[in-house]
């Protein structure tokens, strides 16, 4: 859900900021290259799993 949620405002930030003339179109593509970095390192957390945790991305609030 993070990672959803890092998406749609960055992209919704970044597309209003295009749309008011802050920001170029090569501009906005690196921050859309950014925001996808963001979102697949994210996401590879659950790979890479904690120190200590039993099983790496659970999540301890479900079963």
């Amino acid at each position: 859900m993070v990672g959803l949620g890092l998406s749609l405002v960055g992209m919704a930030a970044g597309m209003a900021a295009a749309a008011f003339g802050h920001l170029s179109p090569l501009q906005g593509a690196l921050l859309q290259e950014a925001i996808d970095v963001a979102v697949i390192l994210n996401a590879l957390r659950v790979l890479w799993g904690i120190p200590g945790d039993p099983v790496p991305g659970a999540s301890p609030g479900l079963p």
